[in-house]
């Protein structure tokens, strides 16, 4: 692969491409920019802010069902365990 192709992620300084929008690792948003591009580049974009935004909803949406799922598995182990 041509080395012009690849940076390094901002965050956790793994291999990506120039042109990914996240990076694989850790999910940094635009990882071969640098702090101030990004700043730069989020500041002048409607849609890339509102895009943020619906990520951070999708994010919310997890945490939500995640919580949900922990409190239905707890209660169906103590009825498990009321059994015995």
């Amino acid at each position: 692969m041509n080395e012009d192709l690849l940076g390094k992620c901002r965050t956790c300084d793994s291999q990506v491409s120039r042109e990914a929008e996240n990076c694989p690792n850790c999910r940094t948003v635009y990882p071969s920019l640098s702090e101030e591009e990004v700043q730069r580049y989020y500041s002048n974009c409607i849609s890339c802010n509102e895009r943020l935004l619906i990520r951070d909803h999708l994010n919310l949406k997890e945490i939500v069902w995640i919580s949900i799922a922990a409190v239905l598995l707890v209660t169906l182990w103590k009825m498990i365990w009321a059994w015995f």
